[in-house]
């Protein structure tokens, strides 16, 4: 597992809710 793409998929997913 990544932990560098889980990161980064959190990340993303975060900015999505916060926008």
């Amino acid at each position: 597992m990544g932990l560098k793409s889980f990161a980064l998929v959190g990340l993303l997913f975060f900015g999505t809710k916060v926008i």
